[in-house]
């Protein structure tokens, strides 16, 4: 559970899930792309800094 308290979907972004029949009458499903932001980079769009933190505590970029 650590793990997944570090994961952010940005807005605008896409997560594609599906499912699998992997045993009879029994969906699994997948996640194939959580918080895929390809299509702003594609648009020349930047993402979105919000859920986001500065990458080192000395930079003026949003703080907790």
């Amino acid at each position: 559970m650590v793990l997944w308290h570090g994961f952010c979907a940005a807005p605008s972004s896409v997560t594609t899930v599906f499912t699998e029949e992997r045993r009879e009458g029994v969906a699994s499903f997948r996640i194939s792309r959580f918080g895929d932001i390809s299509h702003l980079f594609v648009k020349g769009e930047e993402p979105s800094f919000y859920a986001r933190y500065c990458e080192t505590f000395d930079s003026d970029e949003k703080r907790d």
